[in-house]
């Protein structure tokens, strides 16, 4: 089975948090030769670790409920960016041990019981809540972490997708919402599950036209 590193570090403490995201910052950095592009850059880590810095310093022991929300809210946007950097280092990385060691992260744990992802299922485009919304809905997809979707439109006879993006959930409707579309336009996506092993197959198109 091919090497990873770690994908999720919301569990981890913040403190461990915190060292963890530094250690990954500097790792990357000096190890340019194997990440010549991280994704997402590493300008974004930083801004991502200064201000979980910052509002740890607020919470440290008297901090309000205020504050406390505050540092928790930036604690998910930094384990977000840890997340996407992770998966941009097992892409690059493709299995390579001491090139994945040399990022920061942590080793994924080996487990025989994890597979490639199944296509999602019941894939539909219905309207959002407000006019240039609709939301892309599938049935969730076993042993799946993410969900990578595409937008088109047709253009001579062909859908034309644009660039993938990606969400975590396929059945709530709030997360799922693809914004600022143009009224009167029929569009379409697909979707296909990802997880440390490897990508489903995209679902087949299915269409809505925003409101």
């Amino acid at each position: 089975m091919k090497r990873q590193v770690k994908i999720n570090y919301e569990k981890y403490r913040d403190a461990d948090l915190g060292y963890l995201a530094s250690t990954v910052h500097q790792a990357l950095s000096e190890n340019a030769e194997f990440f010549t592009e991280p994704n997402p850059p590493l300008t974004e880590l930083e801004a991502a670790i200064a201000d979980y810095d910052e509002k740890m310093q607020f919470t440290n022991g008297k901090g309000s409920p205020y504050n406390s929300e505050s540092k928790n809210a930036s604690k998910r946007a930094l384990v977000d960016v840890l997340r996407r950097l992770a998966f941009y280092v097992n892409t690059t990385c493709n299995g390579v041990v001491h090139q994945l060691l040399s990022s920061g992260f942590r080793l994924k744990d080996l487990r025989k019981d994890l597979t490639v992802p199944t296509t999602p299922t019941r894939v539909r485009l219905v309207d959002g809540e407000l006019s240039g919304q609709l939301a892309l809905l599938f049935d969730s997809v076993p042993k799946a972490s993410e969900y990578e979707y595409q937008l088109g439109t047709i253009i001579s006879g062909e859908i034309v997708w644009g660039d993938i993006a990606s969400f975590r959930n396929g059945r709530v409707r709030r997360n799922n919402i693809i914004r600022n579309l143009t009224p009167a336009v029929t569009y379409y996506a697909r979707v296909r599950a990802r997880n440390p092993e490897g990508l489903s197959d995209w679902s087949e198109p299915v269409s809505q036209i925003a409101r």
